[in-house]
C-alpha cells in the first residue's frame, strides 16, 4: 500500500494563494494615490477613484489618463520605451512635463483633465537559451506576440 508521502509534493505559484496575491499586487500597483499625487506604474487598464488609466497597447502606442482628483501625476515610462520618444498632451495641448528617475511629472492637474501619451511601440525578436533549449521571442512593447518553437 502506498504512502501519502511516497510522491514528492509539488506546488506551482499560480495555483497557490501566492498566485492570486501576486495578481492583486500587480493590479493594485497599476496606479496608486497619496496626498494628491497619482502614480501610474504600468500601462494597463484600470479604473480608480482618483484616475482612470486607458491603455491602447499593444495595438496602438497610446495611454490616456482621466484625472478625477489628483493634483499631480507621476507616470513611469517602461524600460522598452525611450522617454525622448514620448509625446505628452494635457486636454489635447502638447506639453513638456518634467522628468525624474524614469517618470514624467504632470503638475497642476485639474479635475477632469485628460493626459495623453503617444509613443512608438518597438517590435523585435529576442533569442534565449533556457535549460539547453533555444527560443525566439517576439515582443511588441511588453506584450509577447510570438514564441518559437511553439
Amino acid at each position: 500500500m502506498g504512502s501519502p508521502t511516497a510522491i514528492k509534493p509539488e506546488m506551482y505559484g499560480c495555483c497557490s494563494a501566492n498566485g492570486s496575491i501576486g495578481l492583486y499586487y500587480a493590479w493594485e500597483g497599476i496606479t496608486r494615490f497619496s496626498e494628491g499625487v497619482a502614480t501610474v506604474n504600468l500601462f494597463l487598464n484600470r479604473a480608480s477613484s482618483w484616475m482612470d488609466v486607458d491603455s491602447y497597447l499593444p495595438y496602438e502606442g497610446k495611454v490616456e489618463l482621466h484625472n478625477k482628483k489628483a493634483k499631480m501625476a507621476l507616470v513611469r515610462i517602461p524600460n522598452w520605451l525611450e522617454m525622448d520618444e514620448v509625446k505628452s498632451y494635457v486636454n489635447g495641448t502638447a506639453v513638456h512635463p518634467s522628468r525624474s528617475s524614469g517618470y514624467l511629472i504632470f503638475d497642476s492637474l485639474q479635475k477632469g483633465a485628460t493626459v495623453r501619451l503617444e509613443f512608438p511601440i518597438p517590435e523585435k525578436t529576442d533569442e534565449y537559451t533556457i535549460a539547453g533549449y533555444h527560443y525566439q521571442v517576439t515582443p511588441r512593447g511588453s506584450t509577447v506576440l510570438d514564441l518559437r518553437p511553439r
